[in-house]
């Protein structure tokens, strides 16, 4: 998984799906009981009346969920938006000394300002998608009055229901389809939690990083050999790095130079053993990295 990917799903997913548990669920279960007791209520007042509310009820929820079919795709695409944006915008702090010396701005850094210009694209399509749906869903649900006060007032009129019920009816119509209202937005966060799900779900999976046996002196100094080192981030995906060779002496200064995306970093964090390599071996004194204790040598 890469380490933007990682970031996302420690803090931007967690966090989502921790907010979602929390507070979504309480209010998801106000939303089906407080009005399934209402329905059971005026049901037993007067079944017709209670099953013309059903109306506008059904009308409120099943159109808006119809029109935000891309809602999902949108979501996911948005997730893999966001791992982009976090990965260039840290690019873009590590770089800011060089940007405030050669007075650089944020425009000039090319990778920030197109992840960030698909970040607010991709956004705003979210936007398109759910507010027309959410907008019908008010003005459906807000106009429920419309269905009972007709049907209730002809059914006043044949001595069918009595005034008091009557008016019960057009007081309960007020404010029984608000808590649909928190259903429908509660269905698009749960939406939004499909992909951060999916993350953390990769990262259950993971495979724990087995430890070596050999040991190095913190006090020595070691060479670093690469030997046709590939690594890739997801498997089948374009190599960040492909068939390495470096050789680096002992005590010496050396520096990584490239564009970036060239896997500068990728190398070093493969030094340091935050992934294994795909093919390929790094050594440290010799020693492959794989067969050194992770607790003591990194």
């Amino acid at each position: 998984m890469r380490p933007d990917r990682s970031k996302t799903t420690l803090f931007d997913d967690v966090d989502r799906i921790e907010t979602f548990l929390a507070h979504s669920t309480l209010e998801l279960a106000q939303a089906i009981v407080v009005p399934l007791m209402m329905f059971i209520f005026m049901l037993r007042l007067n079944w017709i009346m209670a099953l013309i509310m059903l109306v506008p009820m059904i009308l409120g929820i099943a159109i808006p969920m119809a029109l935000m079919g891309r809602y999902p795709d949108l979501t996911d695409e948005f997730a893999g938006d966001t791992e982009k944006l976090n990965a260039s915008a840290n690019e873009f702090i590590t770089a800011m000394p060089v940007i405030k010396m050669y007075h650089l701005t944020a425009e000039k850094f090319e990778q920030y300002r197109n992840s960030l210009k698909i970040y607010t694209d991709c956004w705003i399509k979210m936007c398109e998608s759910s507010c027309n749906p959410l907008s019908i869903a008010l003005v459906v649900l807000d106009s429920a009055i419309l269905f009972t006060l007709p049907v209730g007032g002809w059914l006043y009129l044949r001595d069918s229901l009595s005034a008091a019920s009557y008016l019960l009816f057009i007081l309960l119509t007020m404010c029984f389809f608000t808590s649909f209202l928190n259903m429908v937005t509660i269905a698009m966060q749960s939406m939004e939690l499909g992909s951060g799900l999916d993350n953390v779900k990769k990262i259950m999976d993971m495979e724990t990083m087995k430890s070596g046996q050999q040991t190095l002196s913190k006090t020595g100094c070691y060479g670093i050999d690469f030997d046709n080192v590939t690594f890739n981030y997801t498997q089948g995906g374009k190599d960040a790095l492909s068939d390495v060779d470096i050789h680096l002496e002992p005590g010496s200064l050396n520096a990584f130079v490239g564009p970036s995306g060239a896997g500068k970093t990728t190398a070093v964090q493969l030094l340091g053993r935050y992934w294994d390599v795909s093919s390929g071996t790094i050594k440290i004194g010799g020693v492959p990295v794989t067969e050194l204790q992770t607790e003591k040598s990194f």
